[in-house]
């Protein structure tokens, strides 16, 4: 099975589709605060965490994108935004495509059985960062 690790990029498009803030250094702005910096795009004071040689290593709040909550808030999101069709659709192409549907989803799936469809849905939304690298993946598109 194919391995799902979301990237940088991803997080940061799914952080803007839920109407948040994808937080980066504002190079024109100090803060006197020694783990706090501005947002170069909020212009909100953040605070980041840092790694030991100093450079900054992420910011405090910012989504994973691998947990449950993080499934959840996007499963959400694109319900409530009329997305989830056009995600299906671009899902179900991308599988066919890249014969995800035969090495991966088909082990849940049963052909002589009406749950192909809820089958299909455990495959889809047991794992939390591969459910969120595939929204991202449609969102990239």
């Amino acid at each position: 099975m194919k391995d799902y690790k979301i990237t940088i990029e991803q997080c940061k498009l799914l952080t803007e589709l839920l109407g948040k803030c994808w937080h980066e250094v504002d190079p024109e702005r100090k803060s006197d605060l020694w783990t706090y910096c501005y947002c170069k795009h909020c212009k909100q004071l953040v605070k980041f965490t840092i790694k030991t040689d100093g450079t900054i290593k992420g910011f405090i709040g910012q989504r994973t994108f691998t947990t449950d909550k993080d499934k959840d808030d996007v499963f959400r999101k694109l319900v409530d935004s009329g997305k989830w069709e056009k995600f299906g659709d671009y899902n179900n192409k991308e599988c066919y495509a890249r014969e995800i549907w035969r090495k991966e989803v088909y082990p849940y799936i049963d052909e002589n059985t009406p749950n192909r469809e809820k089958n299909y849905l455990t495959w889809l939304l047991y794992d939390s960062e591969r459910f969120n690298v595939l929204v991202a993946m449609a969102l990239e598109e």
